[in-house]
């Protein structure tokens, strides 16, 4: 053996002995005559092959001899070297790549207390990198010398980048070995166990490489909701971020644990590769990658935003709840050991891969764990949903049939007042930087020309108008206050982005409607004389305008100015004199002149008689606990929409003997009795 050699050599030099130390003795004899310190290979067995396939790694190493028998800091001799790991060219988990060392990085077993050595080795690389691994040597500070006594630092810190690109990956991509350490050290070893000293041979230790960071993968693949060849586009560069991350700390090359100094967002990952799709429907999938130290926790319950990406303009936004979701199954808990009933921690060496299947009415992600050991998470729901509506009327009943329309919103939150009627399309939000107005009709056959109102005239239609209010728009068992300025503007929630919640519409009766209810009871029996046949009897509107339009964007109300005297419609199935209409919305004083009131004109069945009351903004409101827009005790000058406005005439021979009027259905009004005369 050398070591004999070595013997022989240190017998013929023994003059110098006295006068030289061991570690000088040991220098002066040639390397030749010295026993190499070997490694038979370098492998990553623990996590995968961590060698580059295609090309040479330098794997820089601190070599720590402890002489045997020896405690504490006592007889320790440390020394820094690199070697030259070879191609890994069947790269799977059980093979090897040869270590070769130039001369200059020799190290041997003579320098470092030779039969009586122990030997713990930290190694660390960037795999497939030899121009580079200099500044990896740095990391692992040493002496000048070949071999010292100082103790070297098993601590290296790291950084990678927040914008990551193939290049960023393929540098900071760091691994490292302490397998030989602890009890399982490199040593010589006697051929018999049983001498004390003889033949024999020194250990040639295998470095076991595991990968230091954490790998995330995002798989984006087009969904439904995305038509034509040019949408689904996803813009490289900065609009994919992932959220406080690890990205600079200090490994612990001997525990393998890592110490986090900082995070940081990942504001872009590197796009590793297009894939097109097959089938009928040749679609560009994204595939993303991007690493970072290890630590990251995802939580249960936590809504914080941890990734976010956009395609064609929607930002799609996954919660550290979604992410923990699609990682605590089965198989995920096989394959980790950091998981808790409520947290999951990313370990070094796994890659943590969602494949996110991007739809415009939602996202389905599934979670795995791939190539180390491939895992299958279940499917979590991400929304950018379509769009969903549900309509309720001002007594919270929910209404079924109704055309919703929309009108877009610019950057400045302006709008050109123009809707368009959803019909039968699915509506999907185009991107999370366009908002809508929303609004909702029923019993509305159109809107005008220019899409920014619709018609209504007097008669029996329901014309209703809706929009989504404001959370304290509508006060408990009180009906919202109609502006005859700006209609119900000051109570819209205007501005919708992209959203997953159901935006719940509140939609209103948009005409008044007025019951004329007739009787004859005279107060004294013994005027009886007095009573009018009211059978056949038919009830005018004077003076009223009979058409008006709905502005669409506030809901506000004009009616036209052409007059007419409108009959009612009698109602039927009942023995009492009842007249009904909806009418515009609009005010019963238009002017100082008698043509400007609204009044009621009552013709009997003979045609003889006929009772007028000229101005229906006499009567005043004796009841109106529930109404925002009447005041009791005052008078009835305008018919608000949503309103039903009941006017009792008691009509006599000698004229109608008093009026009074309430609301009912929505709001209710009294009204105090009034007197008319009587024109033949």
């Amino acid at each position: 053996m050398k070591k004999l050699n070595y013997l022989m050599f240190a017998a013929a030099t023994a003059m110098f002995a006295t006068s030289c130390s061991t570690d000088s003795l040991e220098a002066l004899i040639p390397d030749s005559e010295k026993t190499a310190i070997e490694f038979g290979g370098s492998s990553a067995q623990v996590t995968r092959a961590g060698l580059s396939k295609a090309s040479e790694t330098n794997v820089v190493m601190q070599i720590k001899s402890q002489k045997k028998g020896s405690t504490g800091d006592n007889d320790v001799r440390v020394t820094r070297t690199m070697a030259t790991a070879s191609a890994d060219n069947t790269y799977d988990d059980t093979s090897l790549s040869t270590l070769s060392f130039l001369s200059a990085y020799q190290r041997y077993w003579d320098d470092a207390y030779g039969r009586d050595a122990e030997l713990s080795v930290y190694a660390i690389a960037v795999p497939g990198k030899t121009t580079n691994s200099m500044a990896a040597e740095t990391k692992l500070t040493a002496s000048t010398s070949t071999w010292s006594s100082e103790e070297l630092s098993h601590n290296v810190d790291w950084t990678v980048s927040t914008a990551q690109t193939n290049t960023t990956l393929a540098d900071e991509d760091l691994i490292f070995s302490n397998n030989i350490s602890g009890d399982n050290k490199m040593k010589f070893t006697l051929t018999d166990s049983n001498d004390e000293d003889g033949a024999g041979k020194f250990d040639s230790g295998n470095l076991n490489f595991t990968h230091a960071l954490s790998r995330i993968t995002i798989n984006l693949k087009r969904g439904a909701g995305f038509s034509g060849e040019n949408t689904f586009q996803f813009a490289t560069g900065t609009n994919v971020s992932l959220n406080a991350m690890p990205v600079g700390g200090t490994l612990d090359l001997a525990s393998g644990e890592w110490t986090t100094a900082s995070t940081a967002t990942v504001t872009s990952m590197y796009e590793a590769s297009a894939i097109t799709g097959s089938a009928a429907n040749e679609y560009t999938d994204y595939k993303l990658m991007a690493q970072v130290l290890p630590g990251k926790i995802y939580t249960d319950g936590d809504v914080n935003k941890e990734l976010s990406f956009t395609i064609d303009g929607n930002q799609y936004t996954i919660s550290s709840d979604m992410m923990f979701d699609a990682l605590n199954v089965a198989d995920v808990k096989a394959s980790v050991t950091k998981l808790t009933d409520t947290n999951i921690t990313l370990e070094k060496g796994l890659n943590y891969t969602f494949n996110i299947t991007v739809n415009k009415t939602g996202v389905n992600v599934t979670a795995s764990i791939q190539d180390w050991t491939p895992i299958t998470a279940e499917n979590l729901d991400l929304t950018n949903d379509n769009i969903k509506v549900s309509v309720y009327d001002t007594e919270n009943s929910h209404i079924s049939n109704f055309e919703l329309y929309r009108s877009v919103v610019d950057n400045e939150g302006n709008s050109d007042g123009t809707y368009a009627p959803r019909g039968n399309a699915t509506w999907y939000y185009q991107d999370n930087q366009t908002y809508y107005n929303f609004r909702s009709t029923s019993n509305v056959k159109s809107l005008n020309s220019e899409k920014k109102s619709f018609a209504m005239t007097a008669g029996s239609t329901d014309y209703q108008w809706g929009a989504p209010l404001k959370a304290d728009a509508i006060t408990a068992g009180k009906t919202p206050k109609y502006d005859t300025e700006n209609g119900y503007n000051d109570l819209i929630y205007g501005q919708i982005g992209a959203t997953s919640s159901t935006i719940n519409m509140t939609q209103f009766h948009m005409m008044s409607k007025v019951t004329v209810k007739l009787t004859s009871e005279p107060k004294d029996d013994k005027d009886d004389n007095q009573k009018v046949d009211l059978t056949g009897s038919k009830v005018y509107i004077t003076r009223i305008n009979k058409d008006g339009e709905v502005l669409m964007a506030t809901g506000k109300i004009t009616s036209s100015n052409l007059q007419a005297d409108l009959e009612m419609t009698p109602a039927t199935n009942t023995t009492s004199y009842i007249y009904n209409m909806s009418v515009v919305p609009q005010t019963l004083v238009r002017g100082t002149s008698d043509a400007d009131y609204i009044g009621i004109r009552i013709e009997t069945a003979s045609g003889k008689s006929i009772y007028y009351y000229e101005k229906l903004s006499d009567v005043k409101a004796s009841d109106a606990t529930t109404s925002q827009n009447n005041t009791k005790g005052e008078s009835i000058s305008y018919w608000y929409p949503g309103h039903h406005y009941t006017y009792v005439f008691n009509i006599l021979k000698t004229g109608v003997n008093g009026v009074t009027a309430s609301l009912v259905d929505w709001t209710t009004v009294t009204g105090a009795t009034q007197n008319i005369s009587l024109e033949d």
